[in-house]
């Protein structure tokens, strides 16, 4: 079981604050990782 949950972890792009928020519309799931919290957004194209 944990190998599934490491490997949809490794399938979850990670990024910053500051990133361009274009980055974002090439993925499914993504992790934004601040300072003080962290965020998954799940991205859908409508």
């Amino acid at each position: 079981m944990s190998e599934n949950l490491s490997k949809k972890q490794e399938e979850i792009a990670e990024f910053k604050p500051g990133d361009k928020i274009y980055k974002l519309f090439s993925h499914k799931e993504v992790i934004i990782r601040g300072k003080k919290d962290n965020f998954i957004i799940k991205v859908e194209k409508k």
